[in-house]
Formats: structure tokens, sequence, C-alpha cells
């Protein structure tokens, strides 16, 4: 399953639902860095016991553009950045 078929399959009601949302599901720590009018830059943590990420995060990343495009009714992007301790989430909408 893709992470925007995810992100329809179980929806959040806010934005600020995310951390919340990773850690139950066991996907790490989120943490907002910044944000404008149409992006966001998130910041993933990796797991205590990854030196460096163990394997892919598209999954994320599409469900985070999966969930923009829910809230805002537009069309999201999601594009990865690696770091040395995490990985770096940008998420671009269409200006409405």
């Amino acid at each position: 399953m893709g992470g925007k078929l995810l992100a329809r399959k179980t929806p959040l009601d806010d934005i600020e639902e995310i951390p919340s949302f990773f850690e139950r599901a066991g996907w790490g720590k989120i943490e907002k860095q910044k944000e404008s009018k149409t992006q966001w830059k998130y910041e993933l943590q990796l797991m205590s016991d990854e030196k460096k990420p163990a394997f892919s995060r598209h999954l994320e990343a599409g469900f985070l553009a999966g969930q923009f495009e829910l809230l805002y009714g537009t069309v999201a992007e999601a594009t990865m950045e690696k770091k040395r301790n995490g990985i770096k989430l940008h998420i671009h909408i269409d200006p409405f």
C-alpha cells in the first residue's frame, strides 16, 4: 500500500496530529521545522538503533503528501533529503 492511499484510508482531522500518528505507527519522531503558505518542512529523526536509514521512507513521505492533499484540497508533493541523523521531508502544495 502506498503512502497516499494509506492517508486516504486514515485521514487526520488536523495537521497537528501528524507527529502523534507517526509515533503510533512506529515511524519515529517527526517535527515541523518550517512552514509557509505552500511549503512545510519536517524532520524525521532516525530510530535510536539506526545509524543511517535502514529502509526507504517513501511510505512516510507519501503519507504526508496525502494528508496535505486531504486537508487543503489541492495537489501535494513530498520530497526527501537525507541528513546525518534523520531525513528532511519537504511538502509542497499547489497554491489555492
